[in-house]
């Protein structure tokens, strides 16, 4: 809901960045089910084929969100040169109420998921958050 949120107040009020934001929340949603399923695997009982649990499933989980996170930058990155060299009407105002409304969200989903990481000990929960809430503010 926060990324349709963001890209529709980018698309209407003119504004790259909040696009961009929308659009680089949007694969959270996977980044979020492979680390559900990751931990899911992770706490699977001992198998014939696994004599050790199935643990390494969580950093391999980890790792995924990591590639993933990766790959929305290097999107992020090149579609933000193209804008820069392709001039645009200035946003809304109303763009930035909509900035202040997403900056309150994240910070509490921010707070809450890193809570949430730490109670479980788990890193690929640690990692999602930064994912989702943008590993540039830690």
């Amino acid at each position: 809901m926060l990324a349709a949120v963001k890209i529709t107040g980018g698309l209407l009020g003119h504004s790259f960045a909040l696009v961009a934001d929308g659009i680089e929340s949007s694969p959270d949603i996977l980044s979020s089910l492979v680390v559900y399923f990751g931990l899911k695997y992770a706490v699977k009982p001992r198998d014939a084929n696994h004599s050790c649990r199935h643990g390494k499933a969580e950093p391999i989980a980890a790792l995924a969100v990591g590639l993933a996170l990766a790959g929305a930058a290097i999107a992020i990155a090149v579609q933000s040169v193209r804008e820069i060299v392709t001039p645009h009407a200035l946003p809304k105002p109303f763009t930035l109420i909509v900035l202040a409304g997403v900056l309150v969200v994240k910070e509490i989903l921010f707070r809450y998921v890193i809570r949430i990481g730490k109670d479980i000990d788990s890193t690929a929960v640690q990692t999602d958050d930064y994912f989702c809430t943008g590993f540039c503010r830690h």
